[in-house]
């Protein structure tokens, strides 16, 4: 992908450089690192370029002990930097640090080498777990998937990790002066200690933790002598699940070594997938977050510890900046929310170290025929603020490649991963676009605030505001998908003929699909809805790969679609809106009796579904009103409620590839109105 920014902010746009070669280009810009002696050298803020005030916002946010690190340097510590205690699963990365040591002593032979060769029993489903398996927590050990096919957050997997870790390749049953070794980690010169209780969770202290973090920090590199290879780092620190591995099956713990938990059970975590490798978590998009950063309000480069009780971790390459904090409030991880607590301390260490978040992230794939998300980070709103954030701003992208230009409006999306998080506040603004050929694309965005201008023609309208003017390429390839998968044929078109066509293949499209029921939307798991349908009977259809979302939401829907699909269906007859109409439960409002604020989160997670469809073949028939309501909006004319509700309509699922715009079967309009609504 190639890309060319013309705002200054755009310099960390995500889709530039991938994450390994950020970290490299961090770890370049930062050649006057300092590390730690006896103690900690200490210097105040302002001295290394952070923000005082903000550091002191993050320390009160998180409580605890803690502190923060920056180019080598203590320039805050708050509660007892000597108290050792439990660092739960923060530690896991220490283990994956060990594992690295051994392979460079010879006594592994690769993250890839087979448990099995030390000497574990292993069920025959289980003979290929390696060490990235365990690792990556994708080993399937005590669960039903074989080792690669499922991520589990499994608290038995790291049992049956360290085990053979200290058990087996240390042969070490003291695992203290395993970790302390000199030609280890004791070369960082831990001023406290490090304590290992019998299932080797590490007691230390936050001064001593931090030590840990700045050798990762500086890839392995210690006061000058390389005490691990740089290639560990080059290859390992980077996400090591594929971002679309399902979740493990529901099923009983297997644990037929008889090893026990590390702690918790062997499924504690729906989000990882995209984000986590060697035991740290990583700011990447995810699975449950797929157009929203881990912490979209710190930099891309930030990595993390993540421990139960609030022992967690931080470090960023890029800023040089480290933050380390037991017993803490950060909370439970919601990826891709930015009022996370955990993304609220990482961005307030962030900005003190001068870091802007990024104006523009793009995600999905540069390909033809396949949604690009732009996502802008602009003014914070809601869904009931003032201005409103759905009439009284505008947001349009134009997309140029040679002669073809299209304008595509966008829309207001709450913190960027509403669909999950069900937030209904947040600053981030979103355009979807689905480029018909490959090449060179050129965008500009226009983003203008006035009363009402959502419904305003006049491009000059209103105000300029935010991140109008942005402008940029991205070189779109060839798609890679097959059929059934529409991306595969290319967009449905109308072609003069009898039948519409794919604009790739040339196949005809010959319709059959479900006409009922109507109010298809008018289901359990979509917020503010009225739960008319839960597909019950379709839950044993629904297939771990499919974008659910929240925790576990979503399953029965986009399994009932599977089911149509498998019986050669290739469309979906659906309404948007039946208020006062036949089924009165489905809107893409706030509420039914709302008509100018939409419903951030479950129009977040009806795109879901929408983009499930796409890749089944099932085109979208999607009904805007009918008879008994055509009389709803503006007395039935075009007036600013209907312009409106088409424009989200548009902004939000336009970019599908096969999609009717149904004006209303059966209304009494007149030939003039429909007219003006087409």
């Amino acid at each position: 992908m190639i890309a060319r920014q013309s705002n200054r902010f755009m310099r960390h746009a995500a889709y530039i450089v991938s994450l390994s070669m950020a970290l490299a280009l961090a770890g370049a810009a930062h050649g006057a690192f300092v590390f730690p002696g006896k103690d900690w050298a200490t210097k105040p803020p302002e001295e290394v370029g952070m923000d005082p005030a903000l550091i002191e916002q993050a320390a009160e946010l998180l409580g605890g002990r803690g502190c923060i690190i920056k180019d080598g340097y203590m320039v805050k510590a708050w509660g007892d930097q000597t108290q050792r205690s439990d660092w739960y699963s923060s530690v896991k990365p220490v283990f994956s640090t060990l594992l690295f040591f051994a392979i460079q002593e010879g006594l592994v032979k690769s993250v890839d080498e087979p448990i099995a060769d030390f000497g574990w029993e292993l069920k025959p489903k289980d003979r290929t777990m390696t060490f990235r398996h365990l690792g990556a927590m994708t080993s399937g050990y005590a669960r039903p998937e074989a080792p690669g096919e499922a991520w589990a957050y499994n608290d038995f997997a790291i049992q049956l990790y360290q085990k053979t870790l200290f058990d087996k390749v240390f042969k070490e049953e003291d695992a203290v002066r395993a970790a302390e070794d000199p030609k280890r980690l004791g070369a960082l010169g831990f001023q406290d200690g490090l304590k290992f209780n019998e299932k080797r969770r590490l007691y230390a202290s936050v001064r001593d933790f931090a030590r840990i973090v700045w050798f990762w920090m500086n890839r392995g590199e210690w006061n000058g002598k390389q005490l691990l290879q740089k290639r560990f780092f080059d290859e390992y620190m980077k996400p090591q699940v594929p971002k679309m591995l399902p979740r493990t099956q529901q099923a009983e713990e297997d644990d037929y070594l008889g090893i026990g938990s590390y702690g918790g059970t062997s499924d504690q975590a729906y989000y990882g997938p995209g984000q986590y490798g060697f035991n740290w978590w990583f700011s990447d998009t995810g699975w449950f977050n797929p157009d929203a950063l881990m912490w979209p309000d710190a930099p891309r480069d930030t990595i993390m510890s993540i421990g139960y009780g609030g022992n967690c971790s931080a470090f960023i390459p890029s800023l040089g900046v480290a933050l380390v904090c037991a017993e803490g409030s950060w909370r439970d991880v919601t990826p891709g929310s930015a009022a996370s607590p955990m993304n609220q301390a990482l961005m307030l260490v962030s900005r003190a170290a001068g870091y802007q978040p990024e104006t523009l992230l793009i995600t999905g794939e540069a390909r033809k025929w396949h949604d690009l998300t732009f996502s802008f980070r602009g003014p914070d709103a809601s869904e009931s603020a003032s201005p409103n954030p759905f009439m009284d701003y505008r947001l349009d992208a134009t997309f140029s490649c040679g002669k073809t230009q299209y304008i595509v409006p966008g829309y207001y999306a709450a913190d960027g991963n509403a669909a999950h998080s069900g937030l209904d506040s947040g600053g981030v603004w979103r355009v979807h676009f689905m480029p018909d050929k490959e090449g060179v694309w050129a965008y500009r965005i226009s983003f203008r605030s006035g009363p009402d201008i959502a419904m305003a023609d006049a491009p000059d309208a209103g105000e300029p505001v935010a991140f109008d003017g942005i402008s940029g390429s991205i070189k779109i390839g060839p798609t890679d998908k097959t059929a059934p998968d529409f991306r595969a044929k290319g967009i449905l078109l109308p072609t003069g003929k009898r039948y519409l066509q794919f604009s790739k293949t040339g196949e005809y499209y010959i319709k059959g699909g479900a006409d009922s029921p109507e109010n298809f939307l008018a289901f359990a798991d979509f917020d503010g809805t009225t739960p008319t349908h839960r597909y019950e009977p379709h839950a044993a259809d629904h297939r771990l790969t499919d974008p659910i979302w929240g925790e576990n939401k979503g399953g029965n829907i986009l399994g009932a679609l599977n089911y149509l699909a498998s019986k050669g269906m290739n469309s979906v007859y659906m309404i948007t809106m039946n208020v006062n109409g036949d089924g009165k439960d489905v809107w893409p409002w706030t509420s039914d009796a709302e008509r100018r604020r939409f419903d951030c989160s479950k129009l977040d997670q009806w795109e879901r579904v929408f983009s499930h469809m796409d890749t089944l073949g099932l085109a979208l028939h999607i009904v805007t009103q009918e008879q008994e309501n055509d009389q709803f909006l503006d007395g039935g004319e075009l007036g600013p409620e209907r312009k409106l509700y088409y424009r989200e309509l548009i902004a939000r699922f336009a970019h599908h590839p096969a999609l009717f715009w149904n004006l209303g079967e059966e209304n009494t309009n007149t030939t003039e109105q429909r007219k003006a609504f087409a």
